[in-house]
């Protein structure tokens, strides 16, 4: 958002803003204040599981005197159910030698490029794969070269890769699709974004870029800000992508897994936690989150406390929510007001 323009809004409503930030966990040092213009440190920040931020919403329709209806237990059934069928598939891609990895295809300059991200510092819907289980790669394996970089610009939380610096292994001026068998990464089953999907879909991309996961059609929808969030919406997302996962084949040579708790504030943290380049997590459920396999017993709605709760001015405020695309923009509209039909849970 415009700070100025927030500043100005301020000033003639004379009301304080109230900062509602549904993505990021309130760690200190995340987030700072009005002064520094609500400016995220992503190196200690980090994001919310996806189950909290639905939380987090419906918190937010309570304090706004919303009543939730009855249909939130059946979908907060559904997607303790599809939770734990998620977890099962992603424990049998495990003993496949599955591996996963996350990021987003686009054409920059006529070359195919790709943005990839760990699951740790603002990936919320790759925090939330990973803490059930899915043998999720992190990025690190870049030499740091024209070809294949991190984004100091965003506290390194990409590398951006290019179609040469991926098929690393292949000399000049060879056809990648004649040396595709050991690149940079071994995917097995890539997650990608919208508009990501739909370019893996498209056969120029595949020509240019011939890797094995992306002629095998073994690829699923990433959630990354598209759209309304819910407790139903997680559960469609989890069971499309195990779906899709059971049938996936492994497509390079097997890799060990690395011994990790993917829940705690370290690992999360991009400063502190994660794993090495093209190295994932073991699946062991002591670790795993259990808010999304401990179901709920009454039909009466009921939401897991996300942390402290949010202080709510007297005063009607000037409102504020983040983007979940990307945590470090905020939307740009400014609301004075909201009623119940303005909230969705």
């Amino acid at each position: 958002f415009d700070v100025e323009q927030l500043k100005t809004v301020t000033d003639i409503m004379r009301k304080p803003p109230a900062f509602i930030d549904t993505w990021l966990e309130n760690t200190p040092g995340c987030r700072g204040g009005p002064d520094e213009d609500y400016s995220v440190d992503l190196n200690e920040c980090h994001a919310r599981s996806m189950i909290d931020i639905v939380n987090r919403l419906g918190e937010l329709g309570i304090a706004l005197g919303v009543e939730l209806a009855p249909t939130v237990y059946d979908d907060q059934i559904a997607l303790c159910e599809a939770a734990t069928s998620f977890s099962e598939s992603a424990k049998n891609a495990h003993a496949r030698g599955i591996r996963v990895l996350g990021g987003v295809f686009f054409f920059l300059n006529g070359v195919v490029t790709l943005f990839l991200g760990s699951p740790i510092g603002g990936f919320a819907m790759k925090r939330t794969l990973e803490e059930l289980g899915l043998p999720l790669m992190h990025k690190g394996l870049c030499a740091q070269d024209s070809m294949c970089g991190s984004t100091p610009t965003q506290n390194n939380a990409f590398e951006v890769v290019n179609q040469f610096g991926y098929f690393n292994h292949c000399q000049l001026g060879q056809p990648l699709n004649e040396c595709n068998d050991n690149v940079l990464y071994p995917v097995d089953f890539w997650l990608l974004e919208g508009r990501a999907l739909l370019s893996a879909q498209n056969p120029d991309l595949i020509e240019e870029f011939p890797d094995r996961a992306l002629q095998e059609g073994q690829v699923a929808h990433l959630w990354w800000g598209e759209g309304a969030l819910s407790y139903r919406k997680l559960a469609d997302m989890l069971n499309d992508i195990s779906t899709k996962l059971n049938s996936a084949k492994r497509l390079y040579p097997r890799t060990p897994c690395t011994e990790a708790d993917p829940t705690t504030v370290s690992f999360l943290k991009l400063s502190t936690g994660g794993l090495d380049g093209g190295e994932y997590a073991c699946y062991n459920e002591a670790y795993h989150n259990k808010l999304y396999t401990d179901c709920p017993v009454s039909r009466a709605p009921t939401l897991q406390p996300t942390g402290s709760p949010t202080s709510i001015p007297t005063s009607s405020p000037t409102m504020i929510s983040t983007n979940p695309r990307n945590p470090q923009i905020q939307t740009d509209s400014v609301v004075s007001e909201v009623t119940s039909s303005d909230v969705k849970v």
